[in-house]
């Protein structure tokens, strides 16, 4: 997981037998990991993913992170998440929220899919919302900040 902060979600994850591990660019990483999650998290970019392919992930997570990078990284950020070779990917990408001096890049659901298009494809079969299934996570209650399902392409 993407931007894992003090490991929250891994734990949850963890929690109900999921193989879970994340990392985060936070200075203070260190000192906001809690000790279980710790040996499951590392200090790392998402322009320079402390893991690899050979971790043989089956999805990767990022949420609220994407719109944190610089225009000009966005390409280097794809093929970062396209070279960790996840079957699926998993995001929340704001889209919104402008006065948050960390959201630079604020863009719309298809321009993130074209940044995606060689390697990742929304798959729409997979939806929070048409089960009824309570949202995890929310964005102002904003129907356009959910959860996006990615399948791999290649």
């Amino acid at each position: 997981m993407a931007g894992c902060s003090g490991g929250e979600l891994i734990r949850a994850l963890r929690n109900i037998g999921i193989e879970a591990y994340g990392f985060d660019i936070s200075p203070d990483l260190d000192e906001i990991i809690a000790d279980d999650v710790r040996p499951y998290i590392k200090k790392g970019s998402i322009l320079n993913i402390p893991f690899s392919s050979s971790d043989n992930f089956d999805a990767f997570i990022a949420v609220d992170v994407f719109e944190h990078i610089p225009m000009g990284q966005i390409k280097r950020m794809v093929e970062e998440i396209a070279g960790i070779n996840a079957k699926y990917m998993i995001a929340v990408i704001n889209h919104f929220d402008f006065q948050f001096a960390g959201h630079i890049t604020m863009k719309p659901l298809p321009w993130w899919q074209k940044k995606f298009s060689d390697y990742y494809k929304i798959d729409k079969n997979i939806d929070f919302f048409k089960k009824n299934i309570p949202p995890l996570y929310s964005l102002d209650n904003n129907p356009e900040h959910k959860f996006t399902f990615w399948k791999k392409l290649k």
